[in-house]
């Protein structure tokens, strides 16, 4: 593999590209890697984005910023639409990821990167998802590949290789039905909790789901097939995951046998890394230094 170097010492050049057709619509990548004239080199670290927000107004584009730095230390990053709520509700987005994983698996050199060592990054509602492929990289909903027209169901008892070896979770809504408590908690003036409850209330539709879909309840309950290692991103002033949120999942985590970091942002607020500025540069600073400290061991 070649070096990951924090320095970003590495031009950057990106592509856009399909990676799926799911219920009859093309859903695209954007592939951030290092340009390179190099007749002939070892592979790049890969990485999948799954970007957050819960409703289609977001998209791949979201997390432009950290997904450039990163591929400036010598990395490919696949950024990845995906079916989102509250037009689909869960587990889409989890199926669509499962099956994301197994297609850059397949994919990677092609793109200049490897396999090996896979890791995942995502924010919000995409770090929920991010968090919960990596729990349950074998679970038979997710892994069926229901809608997708360009990737083959597993037969019945064959396991399907989505496993990656480390998660970036920034800021990422790990206790479900402890979120939903929360932001119908909120003031009713307050527009973006109001939002939220909606988002919840069409994703998931009752309790029975939400805790379904808790990586936190995942861990307590012992649903987890894998704990890879997870660096955990807290704004300090995040008033939509407050930082008091996730302090049961890091507790969980651990006794389970899994190796969390939380990284504590002083000053920071939800969504600090997407906005190019002093903020997202000390975020990155962290991501930079887990992927090299995953990659070096």
């Amino acid at each position: 593999m070649e070096p990951f170097d924090i320095t970003e010492p590495y031009r950057v050049e990106h592509l856009e590209l399909r990676w799926a057709r799911i219920d009859g619509r093309p859903y695209r990548a954007t592939v951030w890697r290092p340009a390179t004239d190099l007749p002939a080199r070892a592979p790049w670290a890969t990485l999948l984005d799954v970007p957050g927000g819960p409703s289609t107004y977001f998209d791949r584009s979201v997390d432009f910023y950290f997904n450039r730095k990163l591929a400036a230390c010598g990395a490919v990053v696949v950024a990845i639409d995906f079916r989102r709520g509250p037009s689909h509700p869960y587990p889409s987005a989890c199926i669509d990821v499962n099956a994301a994983i197994r297609w850059l698996k397949r994919e990677a050199v092609a793109l200049g990167g490897t396999a090996e060592r896979l890791g995942v990054v995502g924010a919000s509602c995409g770090g929920q998802v991010a968090l919960l492929s990596a729990l349950r990289p074998h679970d038979p909903v997710y892994a069926s590949a229901k809608g997708h027209e360009t990737v083959e169901a597993w037969s019945p008892g064959v396991q399907p290789d989505a496993a990656i070896d480390y998660v970036l979770a920034l800021w990422p809504i790990t206790d479900v039905p402890g979120h939903y408590a929360y932001v119908t908690g909120r003031p009713d003036d307050d527009e973006v909790a109001a939002y939220l409850v909606r988002a919840h209330d069409a994703v998931y539709g009752c309790a029975d789901r939400m805790r379904e879909a808790s990586p936190l309840h995942t861990v307590q309950e012992g649903r987890a097939q894998r704990l890879p290692p997870v660096l955990l991103q807290l704004p300090e002033l995040d008033c939509q995951v407050p930082v008091s949120t996730q302090e049961a999942f890091i507790q969980a985590y651990r006794r389970s046998g899994g190796s969390i970091e939380p990284a504590l942002l002083p000053g920071m607020a939800h969504s600090a890394a997407n906005d190019p500025g002093d903020d997202a540069d000390q975020c990155v600073e962290v991501m930079k230094r887990f992927v090299a400290a995953r990659l070096s061991g």
